[in-house]
């Protein structure tokens, strides 16, 4: 009986101390070895339950309980995304995740539960053989207050002193040409979360080559990074369409996300620039409008031709739909497809197009594959993130292949870039977030102005709300020296934002900073 008491002591012990490094190290943690420890947890459990020795357990236990249950959903997002980013989740709570999924996390959320319970079992079990329940149910709640993500986000901010900034002082509107000599057609690309770390040939080997050959037909920045606020989908197309990060508009604002049909409307973002110029307008992607105030954005700022999955489910045969389907989201084949639709009837027009696609499949952990790439002939989830961004790249020549081929003398500027890092938390063990990169190139096709050259390779320090103004000065509508947002030109003499404060000291400065919220979202502070 001794025996049994000291080996349960023991497993319970390590099963503590490993589920709470698990709750820190999440990203890289394989969940069999929680499955593994959790099963002789409970073993132990109901071995000491047939010996009677388990005893009554302490009322504090409940808090952990508590406490654990509130941990869950949020050791869940930073197993899923590799890092908890508070920004992302403050803003998909107020404005809606309509349409996602839980689809392809199961291991994720299984094991945030797993390594939740297995505290506080280990709690209940050591204090029931030791005689002091209260204790070790206070040891339990510890390990869960500590390891709590958010808790440890807000107290690594009250740690940090309060520090000034003039951020909300820097923002520009754009100096633009009303009527610019030549208007390009403009066509965005997001390549979701396929950034530059995948060009590391002795780690992924040549999956980011089809990328190098565009790169060589025009401009390459080299060194983007990811600041606070832009670090999702909708928060990446508004960096580099409004020079902007989606700080919250939070609760200090006169009005929330839920009653707000403006979405940024007081900034001259470049779809509403492009409606001024008579350019038509055009948006497609493979997921649902309404989600993450997507729909929002996208009314405010004049972009009413929308092509999403709804749009895409009464356009195609039954069949071919459900091929390309995996829960709310549709696979790039099947997008870049309804691309290639939009794009031949809008160059019968005379007027420029602004067309923007956004795709999906290589995510993270949860990556998409789509049809033309599985033995199946359906679109699947897959966790092999190099194998969707084959797929996503094959598909993307093709598109762009098209293009090139039937745009006539349209001049054609041709932009790349991720939307954002990548969620893959494996990609942690490689590098630290200072040395990733996002992508963005961006070419001519029948069109290049005087300060750029095929091949040029830009190093500035940037951020994704330089993309913006760039694109504005590539593409003429702008001079080279543009800023908008809180984006500058990187073909220009001005420093960026990120070149004046550092990395670090501008992502503290990002957030909290009501000055700043109030003046992106035009909303004055109570």
């Amino acid at each position: 009986m001794q025996k049994i008491k000291y080996i349960a002591v023991v497993i319970a012990l390590f099963s503590l101390a490993m589920c709470g490094v698990a709750l820190i190290m999440m990203p890289t943690l394989v969940a069999a070895d929680l499955i593994i420890s959790m099963a002789v947890i409970m073993l132990v459990a109901v071995v000491l339950a047939r010996e009677k020795i388990v005893r009554k357990p302490s009322k504090l236990i409940i808090f952990s309980i508590f406490l654990g249950l509130i941990s869950i959903p949020l050791v869940t997002i930073v197993r899923v995304f590799g890092s908890f980013d508070v920004l992302s989740l403050v803003f998909h709570t107020q404005f809606g995740v309509e349409g996602t999924t839980l689809r392809g996390f199961e291991l994720e959320i299984f094991a945030s539960v797993f390594a939740v319970f297995a505290i506080i079992l280990s709690g209940y079990v050591l204090g029931s053989i030791s005689g002091l329940p209260r204790f070790f149910a206070i040891v339990s709640f510890a390990v869960l207050l500590t390891f709590n993500p958010a808790l440890r986000f807000a107290w690594a901010y009250a740690l940090h002193p309060e520090i000034e900034s003039d951020l909300q002082f820097a923002l520009r509107e754009p100096e633009v040409k009303l009527e610019p000599e030549i208007r390009p057609d403009i066509i965005y690309i997001y390549l979701e979360g396929l950034e530059r770390a995948y060009g590391r040939q002795d780690i992924f080997g040549d999956i980011y080559a089809p990328l190098n050959e565009y790169a060589d037909k025009g401009v390459t920045f080299s060194n983007v990074r990811q600041i606070r606020g832009t670090g999702w989908s909708l928060a990446g197309i508004v960096a580099t369409k409004c020079g902007l990060p989606l700080v919250p508009n939070g609760l200090r604002n006169r009005y929330g996300f839920q009653q707000q049909f403006e979405f940024l409307g007081d900034h001259l973002c470049l779809s509403t620039l492009t409606h001024r110029l008579n350019y038509q307008n055009a948006f497609v992607f493979g997921g649902v409008q309404a989600f993450g105030g997507m729909d929002h954005f996208l009314r405010t700022h004049s972009i009413f031709d929308v092509t999403d999955y709804a749009a895409m489910e009464s356009q195609y045969p039954a069949a071919v739909f459900r091929d390309a389907r995996s829960g709310p989201i549709l696979d790039d084949a099947l997008v870049f497809d309804a691309a290639t639709r939009v794009y031949d009837r809008l160059i019968g027009s005379d007027q420029p197009i602004l067309l923007t696609v956004e795709t999906y499949g290589p995510h993270g952990k949860t990556s998409l594959l789509s049809g033309d790439c599985t033995a199946s002939g359906q679109a699947e989830t897959t966790s092999d993130v190099v194998a969707a961004i084959k797929c996503t790249l094959q598909s993307t020549q093709v598109f762009l292949d098209h293009v090139i081929a039937t745009r006539g003398d349209r001049p054609t500027v041709v932009v790349l870039l991720s939307d954002h890092l990548n969620h893959d938390p494996a990609l942690r063990s490689y590098f630290s977030i200072e040395e990733r990169e996002n992508t963005f190139i961006i070419f001519g096709v029948g069109y290049e102005p005087a300060f750029a050259s095929a091949g040029m390779v830009v190093d500035r320090l940037a951020s994704m709300v330089d993309v913006y103004p760039t694109v504005l000065a590539f593409a003429g509508l702008a001079d080279p020296d543009v800023q908008a947002g809180l984006g500058r030109s990187l073909f220009g003499e001005a420093p960026t934002v990120i070149e004046e404060k550092g990395h670090q000291r501008l992502d503290r400065e990002l957030f909290p900073n009501p000055g700043l919220s109030a003046a992106v979202w035009g909303a004055t502070p109570e």
